[in-house]
């Protein structure tokens, strides 16, 4: 192996301060002085590459760091590519082409570290009505121990594994229980008891991947948590969530109705096609005045940029829109037509035979086809809220998640000492039903009002009001 490629996070975000760098550290142990490799930050959902370093080694150097700013990461018109979703850093060795990645790691408009201590602060994220393994077995591999009872006891606890031999097969015990065989040829669930016969747990064995030699791993037995990347898919859905109701993406988005014919644009990293979402093709209809720009308002407010727009008759291309013609207004995402050579070229635009139908049909379904980049700039006065909006979203449910696990939901707690007793009540079964309702509140408004709620206030700068003709 030419390199061995880490990071130092599993997660980042371009928004987050202390999570927008990313620092990778390579390791050479067989390249030589001299050596060039071409290392990139690399999207995973098919982008490529979005920044890129050379490094080129000293003699006798064996290792190397370099870094990548997310902020930095951007396409020819000046928006930020590093959009949420999974990368790697690889690095190629220019003199033989081989070329090494990192592990995965996520990028996001909110990582899980800043939804735990800023926005969750003090919730635990476990379930007291359920117990698991704070780390899978990795000593003794092929196994896998999903849950645990309940009534297990918290604490160090041993798996064991013995080898088969030419006369037994291979077994697994748990805290020095009798030991169970191995004897499916593929994966199988086998139920391992302790030595007292009182507990029990159910282990997953994949019988390939154990071990060549006997081995005894120590595990911690506490109560099952809500592990990170649960409360990612939190963070993603509440995104999509605040995305759909103030009607606009959160970070700059590729969006194309046809991505397998579009043109490549002019940066070098984006390959032909290539859009983040698939959009709708939009119908045309007639204008009521002739005395106006032919113009169409996309399904997408915050309009950044068209790369491309053109006309279709059924599936017949009829009409290629220069984008010297192209004007847009990038809050409500109307496109408008005007060439930039005078009136007399909006005549013969106009009375030109290809587009003769246009002014025959009222309606022609499906017609303008698009290659734009629409959502909110990084930069933007609204970027921050509607983060914290994404970031409430998702805090409000994980707690209510949390919450529910919470000694299954119990209302009130009593404890008796010395004859002293004390009671306490949790609103709506759980502790931090408080910190959840101030959210809810936040959201949706005091009284889950939509028209006073916070949401309704951001779409409205991001979008403008939305009118009502009766």
């Amino acid at each position: 192996m030419a390199v061995i490629v880490t990071v130092d996070q599993n997660e980042y975000s371009v928004s987050e301060h202390g999570s927008q760098i990313v620092t990778a550290y390579l390791t050479f142990p067989s390249a030589t002085g001299g050596d060039t490799f071409t290392v990139d930050l690399v999207r995973e959902d098919g982008f490529g590459a979005i920044s890129t370093v050379t490094v080129t080694l000293a003699s006798g150097q064996t290792q190397a760091t370099t870094s990548f700013d997310l902020r930095d990461a951007k396409d020819t018109y000046g928006f930020v590519v590093a959009r949420h979703g999974w990368y790697t850093v690889q690095a190629t060795q220019g003199s033989t082409g081989i070329t090494t990645s990192s592990e995965t790691f996520y990028v996001g408009l909110v990582t899980v570290n800043e939804l735990k201590n800023m926005w969750c602060y003090g919730v635990p994220f476990d379930s007291a009505g359920a117990n698991g393994l704070v780390v899978q077995p990795r000593v003794v591999t092929g196994v896998t121990i999903p849950t645990v009872p309940s009534q297990m006891p918290r604490g160090m606890h041993a798996l064991a594994y013995q080898p088969a031999t030419s006369s037994a097969p291979a077994t697994l015990s748990w805290d020095s229980g009798t030991p169970v065989p191995i004897t499916e040829p593929g994966p199988a669930y086998y139920a391992l008891v302790n030595q007292t016969g009182q507990d029990y747990v159910r282990a997953q064995v994949v019988p390939g991947q154990l071990p060549l030699t006997a081995v005894n791993e120590p595990l911690i037995v506490d109560h099952l948590a809500m592990d990170d990347e649960y409360l990612r898919r939190l963070i993603e859905m509440a995104q999509g969530f605040i995305e759909q109701a103030i009607w606009c993406f959160a970070e700059p988005t590729y969006v194309g109705t046809d991505p397998q014919t579009l043109a490549a644009g002019p940066e070098t990293n984006v390959f032909t096609g290539w859009c983040d979402h698939t959009g709708i093709p939009q119908s045309y209809y007639r204008p009521r005045d002739f005395m106006r720009w032919m113009a169409m308002v996309m399904p997408y407010n915050r309009l950044l940029k068209v790369l491309n727009l053109t006309g279709y008759f059924n599936h017949t291309l009829t009409l290629q829109v220069t984008l010297d013609w192209i004007v847009w207004n990038e809050t409500n995402g109307e496109v408008e037509l005007v060439p930039s050579n005078g009136a007399v070229v909006t005549w013969q635009f106009y009375e030109s035979a290809m587009l003769q139908f246009l002014y025959i049909y009222n309606h022609i379904p499906s017609f303008w086809h698009y290659w734009v980049i629409a959502g909110l700039r990084h930069e933007h006065e609204l970027h921050a809220p509607v983060r914290e909006l994404i970031a409430k979203k998702a805090a409000y449910d994980a707690i209510a998640l949390a919450g529910s696990a919470y000694s299954a939901g119990m209302q009130t707690r009593s404890t008796s000492r010395d004859g002293v007793t004390g009671n306490i009540g949790y609103q709506q079964g759980y502790p931090w039903a408080a910190l959840a309702n101030q959210y809810g509140q936040f959201l949706w408004g005091p009284k889950l009002d939509y028209h006073h709620s916070q949401i309704l206030k951001i779409k409205k700068r991001a979008i403008g009001p939305s009118l009502i003709v009766t």
